[in-house]
């Protein structure tokens, strides 16, 4: 596979994805067999169904190649294929990151923990169950008061790892707290939240009964806690920000890659603000450049217009001049007339910019230009 990709068009990829296995192939491009079909999909090529090659394989009954149809208007006609960036060391240090031993219950627990566990104690909830304090949460913990116990157990080995490897763990703001952990300098906001599902509000057969003509009382939507909580970093620069319980994980073993990926998110928190310190230099000199290139835009506008000008005053002065010739050759001039003509020479002299060579170059007054 060619390094910068490989463009095929339309014709080609499917005489491709019919003469070989869609896994085989996307390993020859680089690429996923799901990142194949998506390139199928967008380019209307359809591909065998399943089975098919199997059938090839054992030399059965073969369905027939499924024709490629004219391409629709919102179809692509060709692609370029290019094989997808290995997985950067950092990424493969974090899931390869260190297990971590996880307690059965709760022993010793850390300051923080125990100040959130007396935050919460007699709490309300909000609409969706969430427990809410009046007083200051000091881990950033968003859960179901079924959910509280282990929630506070996970946060607990949480900052306690963390702290074992010299890093801060910070509170910060005010109602709720922010959960900030201290990395190489580098402040990273984490917090733990529950899973919360929603979906459309169905009232009972005496509810429509007894709102029926104030639907609007009527709640929109139902909240359903699901158990499965998960660790976020809220930091945009994170390379990943969250970890969740799943089908085959729970939130107790995903310690490890979290903490290591605080130590990336640290790394890539640096080499932001690096570039965000090149990138200003850089736009700092497009911005002088774009102002120089702008004044002298401006100065060439006005001796444009000044040349324009001066150029009406001459044409306006021979005429005038070619008029007073036609009066001067009347056969009679009285007094009046006379130094009317007198007037208009005069008035000539001060419109006609030959007369006054020295105005001829504009000069620019640099305040003017943005007036």
């Amino acid at each position: 596979m060619e390094k910068n990709g490989r463009t095929l068009s339309r014709e080609e990829l499917y005489e491709l994805i019919w003469s070989m296995p869609a896994t085989k192939l996307a390993k020859e491009f680089g690429i996923s067999d799901v990142g194949l079909g998506k390139i199928c999909k967008r380019m209307e090529i359809p591909k065998p169904t399943l089975g098919y090659w199997r059938k090839v394989e054992v030399g059965g009954r073969v369905p027939r190649k499924a024709k490629l149809k004219k391409l629709s208007s919102k179809g692509q006609q060709q692609a370029t294929i290019r094989p997808a960036p290995p997985e950067s060391q950092s990424m493969k240090t974090i899931r390869k990151a260190e297990a971590i031993p996880f307690p059965d219950e709760l022993v010793a627990p850390h300051r923080l923990t125990k100040k959130t566990f007396a935050s919460f104690n007699k709490a309300k909830t909000d609409e969706r169950e969430i427990l809410l304090s009046r007083n200051k949460v000091y881990l950033d913990i968003h859960v179901t008061q079924d959910c509280l116990d282990r929630a506070c157990l996970i946060m607990d080995t949480l900052i306690k790892e963390i702290e074992s490897r010299g890093f801060k763990i910070l509170t910060i703001g005010d109602r709720p707290l922010k959960t900030i952990v201290e990395v190489d300098d580098e402040h990273i906001e984490i917090s733990l939240d529950e899973r919360v599902r929603r979906t459309d509000y169905k009232p009972t057969a005496e509810e429509k009964k007894k709102y029926k003509e104030r639907s609007w009382m009527l709640p929109r939507y139902e909240h359903h806690p699901t158990g499965n909580l998960s660790l976020n970093i809220r930091t945009w620069q994170a390379p990943r920000k969250k970890w969740s319980d799943g089908k085959r994980q729970n939130l107790e073993n995903c310690l490890g890659p979290f903490i290591q990926s605080l130590r990336e998110t640290a790394s890539c928190i640096k080499s932001a603000r690096e570039q965000h310190r090149i990138d200003e230099i850089r736009w700092a000199e497009e911005k002088k450049l774009r102002e120089e290139r702008e004044r002298l835009e401006r100065i060439e506008k006005r001796k444009a217009e000044k040349l324009m000008a001066d150029a009406n005053d001459w044409h306006q002065a021979e005429r005038i001049r070619s008029y007073i010739q036609q009066v001067e050759s009347l056969p009679e001039i009285s007094l009046e007339l006379a130094d009317w003509i007198e007037w208009c020479k005069k008035h000539v002299s001060q419109i006609d910019p030959l007369n006054n060579p020295e105005t001829l170059p504009l000069t620019i007054d640099e305040h003017s230009l943005y007036y």
